[in-house]
Formats: C-alpha cells, structure tokens, sequence
C-alpha cells in the first residue's frame, strides 16, 4: 500500500469517527431536551375547569415532536424517549398524538410507517399496537 492511499484512507476513517460522534453528541442533546418528567412537558397554559379548579391544557405538538425526534436520524433511534412519551399518554392522546405526528411532522409518511422504518420485531409490534396498529408478521406493511 503506497502512502498516498494511506493517509486517504486514515482521512476517511478520522471524518467517519466524527461523523458518528457528532450523530451521538446531537442525540444525546436533543435528549436533554426531555429529561423532565413527560407529563410536565405537555403542559401549554393552564385554564380553569367547569368547576373553578386550574387544569393544565394538554397539546399533541410536543409529545409529536419527541416521538419525531426520537426517530429522526439515519443511525439511532431512541427507544427510551419513544416509549417513555408514548406510554405516559392515554389512548386519545395518542390518537390526537398521531393526526399532529401525521399532518405536522411526517414528511409525507405516517407516523405508522415511521415506526415500521425504525423499528423491529418485538419492538415494531408493540410501538404499533400503542398507536392502534396491529401487527402483520406475514404483510409488507400494517399501515
């Protein structure tokens, strides 16, 4: 091996290295993000109730957008911060979580066929089922 073909090959290599720290640095950022405990993210504004008692106001947006989040990038997905806000939400919420997902963030796609891009096997299957989607073994897609 001439040192031409070396040095472009330690070159490579070196950029390689700090394009995946600078994938994980980011995704360990956008995470931070979401250290709070989940259910005080969604509060918007607080309103008072048919009873006088003061009730956080619940908004899709950034529950959608940790799940957009936990799923964006070509390498990683965050199954933690994806779980985490899907499973602290009740089934309505997640149904009003998926028209913003679909309508705001998807890009085009669903946020049914995101979780099938980003996921597999028994993971896939249970993100589905969390947003009213049954799993299809022998299907191309369950979306």
């Amino acid at each position: 091996m001439n040192v031409n073909t070396k040095t472009i090959l330690i070159a490579g290599g070196i950029l390689a290295a700090g394009a995946v720290a600078a994938i994980i640095i980011k995704k360990r950022k956008d995470k931070k993000r979401y250290d709070l405990p989940l259910q005080d993210q969604y509060k918007q504004q607080e309103r008072p109730d048919n009873l006088g008692r003061v009730t956080p106001e619940w908004s899709p947006q950034r529950a959608a957008q940790a799940l957009y989040d936990s799923m964006n990038g070509a390498f990683y997905t965050d199954e933690d911060l994806f779980f985490g806000t899907a499973e602290s939400l009740s089934q309505d919420q997640r149904m009003k979580v998926q028209d913003y997902f679909n309508e705001n963030l998807g890009e085009g796609d669903s946020l049914c066929e995101w979780i099938e891009d980003d996921f597999s096997f028994g993971d896939e299957d249970k993100a589905l089922a969390l947003f009213g989607h049954e799993a299809c073994t022998f299907c191309w897609t369950a979306c």
